[in-house]
């Protein structure tokens, strides 16, 4: 699928009726801040404690991209998404295009078909039961359940129309690995999740699982050298990693109560990997005039 219309044929839109049904957003994100990081490390043989002074994005991750729609006729649209990360505490783009998201597919009655880079549907679920929208991990650190995959490339997704507040998705991934006969698919993964609507109240479960990982899938790094892994939660080679999570959220109208469990297990029969983590997450968001606590 793709998309007919430019942006320079948009310049036409108010002239040509044609183009009345077409719209290109240019939309971003800027989010910068000061923060201090400390990490524990070893200096002269002793323990120590690093920290780093810096300006840097604090809660959401600062990006610029274009997205649209354009009507194909009969309750059909096409649509893409194109995103891509920037820096502004320094000027620096992404040296890849649309290294966040980058997609395009169509919509209708039977719900959305979406086939590139995007979140994933567990990362959807995630964000809908986290205060800062999936971000928490960002705030406090290396948490299990929520240092997860955020984004799958090579993707196909469905997400279904809304069916009295019952809505699913579902998602897989293409490895894209070149096998011979015998050999083992690497890095094909999926991604599930279903929630449900009902006035203030929201519920949801999400399942995440990728088989064979051709390279280290979730790592653990020091919040002051990035390049410095401390832990790593999906070592190359496993054969298996899976996160489920379950998430609620209801609404009082003064506050936002909401809440979300995971459990992780990595395995691997060659290394006798047998890893499995739980962990969890509460958030209370309070309106403040203009402003959410």
């Amino acid at each position: 699928l793709s998309m007919k219309k430019t942006l320079i044929a948009l310049a036409a839109v108010a002239a040509t009726s044609a183009f009345a049904q077409s719209t290109v957003t240019l939309y971003g994100l800027v989010d910068l801040g000061v923060a201090q990081s400390k990490d524990p490390a070893t200096a002269g043989g002793a323990s120590v404690t690093a920290k780093k002074s810096e300006m840097t994005s604090m809660i959401n991750g600062p990006r610029i991209g274009f997205k649209g729609t354009e009507d194909l006729g009969g309750g059909l649209k096409a649509n893409f998404l194109m995103e891509y990360s920037v820096q502004p505490d320094d000027g620096a783009a992404s040296t890849t295009m649309s290294n966040r998201q980058s997609f395009v597919g169509v919509e209708g009655g039977f719900g959305t078909v979406n086939l590139g880079r995007q979140y994933t549907a567990y990362h959807v679920h995630q964000a809908t039961f986290d205060m800062v929208n999936g971000n928490t991990n960002t705030l406090v650190g290396n948490v299990v359940g929520l240092t997860t995959r955020v984004r799958s490339s090579n993707t196909i997704a469905y997400t279904s129309p809304d069916f009295a507040g019952f809505s699913a998705r579902a998602d897989y991934g293409f490895g894209e690995a070149v096998t011979t006969p015998g050999g083992i698919k690497t890095d094909n993964s999926y991604s599930l999740s279903a929630k449900y609507a009902n006035g203030p109240l929201v519920v949801g479960a999400a399942y995440d699982q990728v088989k064979n990982t051709s390279a280290a899938l979730i790592t653990y790094k020091a919040v002051t050298n990035s390049a410095t892994v401390l832990s790593t939660l999906v070592p190359a080679g496993s054969d298996k990693y899976a996160v489920t999570s379950f998430g609620a959220s209801y609404d009082l109208g003064v506050a936002k109560l909401a809440g979300q469990f995971f459990n992780t297990k990595t395995t691997d029969a060659a290394t006798s990997l047998n890893d499995k983590a739980n962990g969890y997450n509460v958030g209370v968001a309070a309106p403040l005039g203009a402003v959410t606590l």
